[in-house]
């Protein structure tokens, strides 16, 4: 099991500013506006000694106001790690009956290789 994944996932969003970053559902909620990070998939690649490692992250973003900005910058720095999006969902949802919260889903992916140290796609 590759473990440095979600370490460097953390890392990448932690560079957006003006968001709160967590694993914390919690303390995404008390945050906002906020991207939620969570791993997916962390499966090996190939048979035997684990060399690559299939991943995939889910990213959530949580704002009173559009997420369109946060989500470009969150696909900057992702796509600069080496994953790919696969998926990108708009899931408002009403606060109260006058107020959305915004809420964005995206999905990465990337085959993570050990001997090389770099994330890439097949």
């Amino acid at each position: 099991m590759y473990t440095k994944g979600k370490k460097d996932v953390a890392n990448a969003l932690s560079t957006i500013t003006g968001v709160t970053v967590t694993a914390s559902y919690n303390k995404a909620m008390k945050n906002l506006p906020s991207i939620l990070y969570s791993e997916v998939v962390n499966v090996p690649a190939n048979k035997g000694s684990e060399k690559r490692t299939q991943l995939a992250y889910s990213i959530d973003i949580y704002s009173k106001t559009s997420t369109t900005y946060i989500a470009s910058k969150v696909d900057e720095v992702l796509s600069a790690l080496g994953l790919r999006r696969g998926q990108c969902l708009d899931l408002d949802q009403p606060d109260s009956e006058t107020e959305v919260l915004r809420h964005k889903n995206m999905k990465y992916t990337a085959v993570y290789d050990a001997n090389t140290n770099r994330y890439y796609h097949e």
